[in-house]
């Protein structure tokens, strides 16, 4: 995700550059003419750039928007296909099911193999809408 945003935020500083450099003064108002071709791809380089940059906080919680909704998924396949949809990707089998891992590779989270109980299920859910690891999570007291 952070990828995403790095090359759209580069993307849209390139087409401001080139849309300043083809400016041309006309009469009393100063603005870009449309009849070079070179304007309309970067403002469509603007864009793109926009979306890409700002598509990270128009995405949808899903985790947060099924926890809200009350109902309790027993189904790993199915957290499992909520997870991947929020753009997180399932690393390797450990003793209690499947890690989930971050966008940086770090364990989040585990999904059990088996029919999940509700406190679990909870706990699963407010890992992947917080992005806050509870993998082998221990208290030091």
């Amino acid at each position: 995700m952070m990828k995403k945003r790095f090359f759209g935020l580069i993307l849209v500083l390139v087409s401001i550059l080139i849309l300043s450099f083809n400016l041309t003064p006309t009469a009393a108002v100063i603005g870009a003419s449309f009849s070079n071709y070179l304007d309309i791809i970067a403002l469509i380089v603007l864009v793109i750039g926009l979306v890409l940059f700002l598509g990270d906080s128009l995405e949808r919680n899903l985790a947060l928007e099924a926890l809200k909704s009350g109902a309790v998924i027993t189904d790993p396949r199915k957290i499992e296909k909520i997870a991947r949809k929020m753009g997180y990707s399932q690393g390797r089998e450990v003793k209690e099911g499947y890690q989930i891992l971050d966008e940086r590779g770090k364990p989040l989270t585990v999904i059990p193999r088996h029919n999940i109980s509700g406190g679990v299920y909870r706990n699963i859910m407010k890992s992947l809408s917080t992005g806050e690891s509870t993998f082998r999570r221990y208290s030091h007291a």
